[in-house]
């Protein structure tokens, strides 16, 4: 007996790219030896133990299992404004700030709110890889700029260039990120300006992912909402996850004018409704810390890149911010696809993420995440990495080098 016919899927959900990282850590269960996960952007360091001992506080109130506030509980919206305002000059007001479940729902919430079916969406590349499905999500379209590398490459490239060339008519946001994932670029202000003359002339909205805003290397990062003409068009989006190492609590945050936040509040308030209340009073507790375990951390994220720059064989850029970096494998891969170079790691205990998710200029590049584990872990795994290359190069030499047996569209 056949099934009954069901309703066909949108062509815009099914276009949208499946986690490959599920496959290949089914590969690596059959390894036995120490693992190294270069491929997700998580932090070996957990928040302060005031932060850990507040969830048990927390949780020994019964108000935490009442419903909350659907904007954010009101004494951590006003704690996060007064740190985003004296830290990095956003000038937000009470009503201008919304807590949500991570960055990765604020900018769905951002682009739910902003975009119609069909919009494009200019990403700056090598970008975030869900940004892509973000959008789709949204019925719009996302369309990629090469922007980071080409920057690193020929400082002080035209922007303004740059963008115009990939824009149509149907071109109404830009997404970016400062410093950037994957490549830690940092966009100074003349880079940012063209961003904001693009968009003025343009008239486009800007959706700004502040996730690692903390985590410059070459001082003071201006923000784009800052310049002029830019505060009313722009959405800045934040989150706990990096800079306080809260990645598992899910806390987020989204920064815009009044009259663009009034209309996000609608749409926040019919996707998670509030965020996890004993994770809001935790996010609480880490903003009454202050500056020093955020500088404390930044510290010991650019030690881990300067250890990075210092034992890897890849030659890189050097990142100017984040949490990784993100080396072109041309040179190792001598032809060859580059998945078929990831697997061989994978079966070495090495995984790394896939460059063809960050753009689709990038699909010899990978991304090595240095902030995931703890130094000596780390200092043993980027050996293990130049080993596994060592070893492919060797292999593939002899043509000893298997093919990948999984298609990277999955």
């Amino acid at each position: 007996m056949s099934l009954p016919a069901r309703p066909e899927l949108p062509a815009h959900i099914r276009s949208m790219r499946p986690s490959f990282f599920a496959r290949m850590l089914e590969r690596l269960a059959t390894y036995r030896g120490e693992v190294f996960t270069f491929h997700i952007g998580d932090a070996s360091q957990p928040p302060p133990l005031e932060v850990q001992s507040e969830a048990a506080r927390a949780a020994a109130d019964p108000s935490v299992y009442r419903y909350g506030h659907p904007l954010g509980e009101a004494s951590l919206r006003q704690a996060l404004t007064g740190w985003l305002n004296r830290r990095h000059g956003l000038g937000l007001g009470l009503e201008e700030v919304l807590i949500c479940t991570g960055a990765t729902a604020g900018l769905s919430i951002a682009a739910e709110t902003l975009l119609h079916p069909g919009d494009e969406v200019l990403l700056c590349t090598p970008c975030w890889p869900l940004i892509r499905g973000v959008v789709q999500k949204s019925a719009a379209v996302p369309v990629e700029v090469d922007l980071t590398q080409e920057l690193y490459r020929r400082p002080g490239a035209d922007v303004v260039d740059l963008l115009t060339r990939r824009m149509t008519p149907r071109t109404r946001a830009l997404y970016f990120t400062s410093p950037n994932n994957p490549d830690g670029k940092v966009l100074d202000r003349a880079a940012l300006n063209g961003l904001a003359e693009v968009s003025i002339r343009h008239n486009l909205w800007v959706l700004f992912d502040a996730a690692y805003m903390d985590f410059s290397f070459v001082g003071e990062m201006p923000l784009i909402s800052t310049l002029p003409g830019m505060e009313e068009r722009t959405v800045t989006v934040g989150t706990f996850s990096k800079t306080f190492g809260m990645a598992g609590m899910r806390v987020g945050w989204l920064g815009a004018h009044k009259s663009v936040m009034a209309e996000m509040r609608k749409v926040a308030n019919h996707t998670n409704y509030h965020v996890n209340a004993i994770a809001q009073r935790m996010a609480l507790k880490a903003l009454e810390l202050g500056d020093a375990p955020v500088d404390e951390m930044r510290a010991r994220t650019r030690a881990a890149r300067d250890l990075c720059l210092k034992t890897l064989t890849l030659a890189t850029p050097c990142p100017e911010g984040g949490a990784y970096i993100f080396p072109d494998l041309s040179n190792v891969l001598k032809g060859r696809e580059v998945m078929d170079l990831l697997l061989y790691a994978v079966d070495r205990g090495v995984v790394m993420a896939p460059g063809d998710g960050f753009g689709q200029s990038y699909e010899r590049h990978a991304r090595l995440c240095y902030t995931a584990m703890p130094q000596e872990m780390l200092r043993r795994g980027l050996d293990r990495v130049n080993e596994v290359l060592e070893s492919y190069a060797r292999a593939e030499a002899t043509g000893g080098a298997p093919k990948a047996s999984v298609s990277t569209s999955a």
